[in-house]
């Protein structure tokens, strides 16, 4: 004779989400809110943007709809989220139907609009929160940038075309100088000058097309890239300063009375938001 001994089997759904650094939403090994979940810069300029890459995870079984916030909590400035290839996030940010062990990576970027208190150990600290839509606990990460100063990069560059008006087959020298006015360091410069600068107008002045001049020379391991005559330099103290010489030729079949335009800008690890030259 045989008995069924029927047993209650109850599953339950446990709902958990982790929100942390790119490739590692877990902020492992410490976890949650520990020095690992915690993402520093040490240096930014006031205006300029800084973005943090980052990775939201569904440590669940099922589908989550999670949601990603931010605020600032220590200092003053501005959140937008984008795509890993800069592209805009539309907010709110909500990253629908996530699969079980799904991610996603995103940009949490920032743009200062003050200096902060010398006080404070961080000039700006930023906390990002992502909730589940199943409820899961909510799960944090920080940025943090240590110190933001004002923009003192003031790229000048000079050069020999008078007013700007050029000839067929004119040589035009140009002189870039830059000077690290900042207090810390710069490292991995890149100076770029666009040769694509000339205007080519009709008789009433206005712009009809574009042209290059033609590259002639370039010191200090100046290379043409492109369009583009590119210096880099390793390191750059502060107060330490360059001076750049570049040679171009106005095309032969350039029409006379083109005008002249300068597009030179420095960036750096620290400062990666091209500087333009603040005059001609």
């Amino acid at each position: 004779m045989s008995v069924d001994a029927p047993a209650d089997v109850t599953v339950r759904f446990t709902p958990s989400i982790a929100l942390g650094p790119i490739s590692n939403p877990e902020a492992l090994p410490g976890g949650e809110l520990s020095a690992d979940d915690k993402q520093v810069r040490q240096n930014a300029l006031i205006g300029q943007e800084v973005c943090f890459p980052h990775t939201v995870k569904n440590l669940g079984d099922r589908p989550d709809t999670i949601t990603i916030t931010g605020r600032i909590a220590i200092g003053e400035g501005t959140i937008r989220f984008t795509e890993r290839d800069g592209t805009p996030i539309s907010e709110p940010f909500i990253v629908p139907d996530l699969a079980p062990q799904g991610t996603r990576d995103f940009n949490a970027c920032y743009v200062t609009t003050r200096s902060g208190s010398s006080s404070a150990a961080e000039d700006l600290r930023a906390e990002l929160t992502a909730r589940s839509s199943r409820g899961a606990a909510d799960n944090l990460t920080v940025d943090c940038i240590l110190s933001v100063s004002p923009n003192l990069l003031a790229p000048v560059k000079t050069g020999d075309a008078g007013e700007g008006l050029v000839a067929p087959g004119q040589v035009i020298t140009y002189t870039l100088r830059f000077q690290n006015l900042q207090n810390f360091p710069l490292t991995n410069v890149v100076v770029r000058d666009n040769l694509r600068r000339l205007q080519i107008l009709n008789a009433a002045g206005q712009v009809t097309r574009t042209d290059s001049l033609e590259f002639v020379s370039a010191d200090q391991g100046g290379l043409l890239e492109g369009d583009e005559v590119v210096w880099r330099f390793a390191r750059l103290n502060p107060g330490d300063s360059i001076s750049l010489t570049l040679r171009g030729r106005v095309p032969a079949a350039t029409p006379d009375g083109a005008r002249m335009v300068n597009t030179f800008t420095v960036s750096s690890s620290e400062v990666p938001e091209p500087t333009p030259r603040t005059r001609s």
